[in-house]
């Protein structure tokens, strides 16, 4: 607020000194007769100082204004304006009352040389500059606010999309010390400039490829290198297809620089049907072609990600290859550096799409990390997740029923992980398991994990799924329990 005062106060002295400055420079042109120019250039330069004063004192009082008020370069241009025009001012002003006691033996004299006038002019012409330089910059600001708001409430974006979104918020991401290994590499790619632009994260489902996605998108937002993101999710109408993620990008692109908003918001000025249109030209006029158009000097240095997650979650299967292709001429840019992380199972479709690219992409392989790497994030896991569970029961039992604190035991943990290993699904299933209070206590649920381990080998989704539906069923009556297997079935035929 203080600096807000600042900015108002400096700009009224100005105009205010500005005006006693001019009517002083009118009496001295009339009564010197030797100093014409002189007098006439500094009034002229004051007089623009004043004006561009007076500009800034109205936008101040504007929704507008707020950026001027924070501004410490307009804040310390005009004190220093305020200043010198106090100065001049007390000369003309002084010297001009010496003179009135001699008026009768000699006439008003101009009180500068020519040389001081120069300076002077030179000096107010500089803050003139400076100040009109910043009302520029703010009414182009203003202009692309503007442009941005109107673009934003504009594009239909998809809700939910984003991996900031509140259907997104309670899902997890990688605990501190797991996957390090992928995301140093996703860290690496998308600082370094002369590589792949697609780097494609695929492994079989539960190997933890959102959860990569969800760490990455954060770590990269903070450090200012996300542009965008989409996590598809089937069986939602919008995030099951890509009939709006051209949209849902160009908003948080334009979010991200806004320097797009004006190429964007003249394609809808031009083709409000723009979003009904082929997905191809959706591509081509809401993304490729602003982003083609930003200046070089904005963003020729600066690498940009898009992260898409669970392309396999798409529906249809041509959108799947179409949008692959497309991703792939973000390629051409040159720009704006874009990457494009994809996350995905390597389906048939998927595959393919790959397949019309060539070389163009980096391929990382979940399933096929090295399998004591996998353990070894997979114990982290367990340890960190189970400490948890263990210290959650203990506060709300009385002390018998408590878990020693050593609880489960190392042994315990590493076969865990064997038994999970590669599936992270089966260790945050698992955990969800033996957190749920239901039915039994954690090392009660924890038996009958185990129980299941010779099973496993054949069946990772019996080890995952049949000790949570046992435990389910207990305690039913018959008849409860035959119409829980018959919903249960109706919906795996479903």
């Amino acid at each position: 607020m203080a600096e807000g005062l600042g900015v108002a106060a400096s700009a009224i002295a100005v105009i205010e000194l500005s005006a006693k400055i001019t009517l002083l420079c009118s009496q001295y042109l009339k009564d010197v007769k030797n100093a014409e120019s002189d007098i006439v250039k500094l009034e002229k330069e004051v007089s623009n100082l004043k004006a561009v004063s007076e500009s800034v004192r109205q936008l101040l009082d504007t929704p507008q204004g707020g950026r001027l008020k924070t501004s410490q370069e307009l804040r310390t241009t005009l004190e220093n304006g305020r200043n010198q025009l106090q100065s001049l001012r007390d000369t003309l002003y002084s010297h001009r009352e010496k003179n009135k006691k001699w008026r009768k033996l000699r006439s008003l004299k101009w009180p500068f040389k020519s040389g001081d006038i120069m300076n002077l002019v030179h000096d107010l012409a500089r803050y003139t500059q400076v100040i009109s330089l910043g009302l520029q910059v703010d009414q182009t600001a203003t202009i692309l606010d503007m442009d941005q708001k109107m673009v934003l409430d504009k594009l239909p974006v998809v809700e939910g999309a984003t991996f900031d979104s509140h259907a997104e918020e309670h899902n997890p991401t990688c605990l501190q010390g797991t996957r390090t290994d992928i995301l140093q590499v996703i860290q690496i790619w998308a600082d370094t400039s002369e590589t792949k632009p697609l780097l494609w994260v695929n492994g079989m489902a539960g190997t933890g490829k959102s959860t990569i996605s969800r760490t990455a998108a954060r770590f990269l937002s903070e450090s200012g290198q996300l542009g965008a993101s989409f996590f598809f999710k089937r069986g939602e109408v919008d995030r099951g297809s890509i009939s709006k993620f051209f949209p849902t990008i160009a908003a948080q692109l334009v979010k991200k620089e806004p320097a797009l908003a004006p190429r964007i918001k003249e394609v809808i000025d031009n083709d409000s049907s723009i979003f009904g249109k082929r997905i191809e030209e959706q591509f081509e006029k809401l993304v490729r072609d602003p982003l083609s158009k930003v200046p070089r000097d904005r963003r020729q240095n600066e690498i940009l990600v898009i992260i898409i997650d669970a392309l396999d979650e798409c529906e249809r299967e041509e959108d799947i290859r179409l949008l692959i292709r497309l991703l792939f001429r973000f390629n051409d840019q040159q720009l704006l550096k874009l990457r494009v992380f994809l996350t995905s199972r390597p389906e048939l479709p998927i595959r393919l799409g790959f397949s019309t690219i060539n070389s163009g992409y980096l391929n990382i392989a979940l399933h096929k990390y090295p399998e004591s790497t996998v353990q070894h994030d997979l114990m982290m896991y367990f340890t960190q997740e189970l400490a948890k569970i263990r210290d959650d029961y203990n506060n709300t039992v009385i002390p018998e029923r408590k878990l020693p604190p050593g609880w489960p035991e190392q042994s315990v943990i590493t076969e865990l992980a064997k038994i999970a290993s590669p599936l992270f699904i089966f260790a945050a299933t698992t955990c969800r398991f033996l957190a749920d209070r239901r039915n039994g206590t954690p090392n009660t649920k924890l038996r009958k994990v185990l129980e299941y381990k010779t099973r496993s080998q054949e069946s990772k989704l019996d080890a995952t799924y049949l000790p949570v539906l046992y435990q389910m069923l207990a305690g039913l009556s018959k008849r409860e329990e035959d119409e829980a297997r018959d919903e249960f079935q109706a919906i795996l035929e479903y």
